[in-house]
C-alpha cells in the first residue's frame, strides 16, 4: 500500500507548484505596486515642479508689475514736477508783466500829475500877476478915489482871485 500511495501522487507536487505560482504572483503584484508607486511619485514630482514653475512665474510677473508701477509712478511724479516748474515760470512771467504794466501806469500818472501841477502853478502865477496889476491900479486910483472905492477894488480883486482859483481847481481836478 505504501507503493500505491506514492503512485497516486502526481509527478511534480502541486503544493510546490501552487507555492511557486503564489510567490510569482506576489512578486508580480509587488512589481506592479512598485511600478505604480514610482509612477505616482513621478506624477507628484511633475505636479510639484509645475506648481513651483507657476509660483516662479507669478512671482516674476509680480516683480515686473512692481517695476512697471514704480516706473509709471516715477514718470508721473516727473511729469508733475515739470508741470509745476512750467506753471511757476508762467506765473513769474505774468507777475513780471503785471509789474511792468503797473510801473508804466505809475509813470503815466506821475506825468499827468506833473502836467496838472504845472498848469496850476502857471494859473496861480497868472493870478498873482493879475492881482499885482489890480493892486498897482488900485494904488494909482486910490490917489484919485476915496477910501471906499479902494476897498471895493480890493474886494473885487479877491473875488476874481477866488473865482480864478475855483475855476483852476475845477479844470485840473483829476477825473
Amino acid at each position: 500500500m505504501v507503493a500505491e500511495a506514492s503512485e497516486s501522487k502526481p509527478g511534480p507536487d502541486p503544493t510546490e507548484r501552487t507555492i511557486e505560482q503564489m510567490l510569482r504572483e506576489v512578486a508580480n503584484t509587488r512589481e506592479s505596486f512598485t511600478f505604480q508607486l514610482n509612477a505616482l511619485a513621478d506624477i507628484t514630482a511633475v505636479k510639484f515642479e509645475s506648481v513651483e514653475k507657476q509660483l516662479k512665474l507669478i512671482e516674476q510677473q509680480r516683480v515686473e508689475q512692481k517695476a512697471d508701477t514704480e516706473k509709471a509712478v516715477g514718470a508721473a511724479l516727473t511729469a508733475q514736477k515739470e508741470a509745476v516748474r512750467e506753471q511757476t515760470t508762467a506765473s513769474e512771467l505774468a507777475i513780471g508783466k503785471s509789474e511792468t504794466a503797473i510801473k508804466e501806469q505809475l509813470h503815466q500818472l506821475t506825468a499827468t500829475f506833473a502836467t496838472a501841477n504845472n498848469a496850476q502853478s502857471e494859473n496861480l502865477s497868472d493870478l498873482k500877476d493879475r492881482i499885482g496889476a489890480i493892486e498897482s491900479e488900485r494904488r494909482t486910483t486910490s490917489l484919485h478915489d476915496n477910501k471906499t472905492s479902494t476897498n471895493q477894488w480890493a474886494l473885487a480883486g479877491m473875488v476874481v482871485l477866488v473865482a480864478a482859483v475855483l475855476v483852476n481847481i475845477a479844470l485840473n481836478w483829476p477825473k
